[in-house]
């Protein structure tokens, strides 16, 4: 019975410093979001103005401004966009990159492809073209030796016709 609340309290204190620390996170991700927002209106800029100096749309402002991290672009042109920001909004180098950090979604985990007979188009796939050129190959090489043996059985014969009228 002690080990069990031993291990419980544990277990909640570690919950609660990984909510702290999120809380934390959270909080500086806001202040930076605040950030954008307090410096655009002191400088005394729309949106639309800054959409216009910076060539970043008003939705994607609006959206950083905003802190909507669904709506954000893909992280390589965020990080230009945010670069562009601290710029024209006079603000400290790398003082919006904790947004960055915060809004890099994990990649989708790519599997290999798997290549079964039923999942191959002979047509449509480098890997059917493949298999259809062999089969051709070892048609063409039956065709061949089967011609060969007709040959040595006599039961062909390679020497032209004779179509001259005299012969009738």
């Amino acid at each position: 019975m002690i080990k069990n609340f031993i291990k419980k309290s544990i277990f909640n204190s570690k919950k609660e410093v990984t909510l702290i620390k999120n809380k934390n996170q959270n909080s500086d991700l806001n202040k930076a979001f605040e950030l954008i927002k307090i410096q655009r209106n002191s400088l005394q800029i729309t949106r639309e103005e800054l959409a216009s100096i910076t060539k970043i749309s008003v939705n994607v402002i609006d959206a950083i401004e905003n802190g909507r991290v669904d709506l954000f672009p893909e992280s390589t042109f965020l990080k230009k966009m945010l670069l562009t920001l601290e710029k024209e909004l006079n603000l400290p180098i790398n003082s919006l990159k904790i947004i960055l950090e915060n809004s890099i979604k994990p990649k989708a985990i790519s599997r290999k492809r798997v290549y079964t007979p039923s999942s191959i188009s002979i047509f449509k796939t480098w890997q059917g073209n493949i298999i259809y050129l062999f089969a051709l190959f070892i048609c063409l090489f039956i065709l061949n030796s089967n011609y060969k043996s007709l040959l040595e059985k006599k039961v062909i014969t390679i020497d032209p016709l004779n179509w001259n009228a005299d012969d009738k």
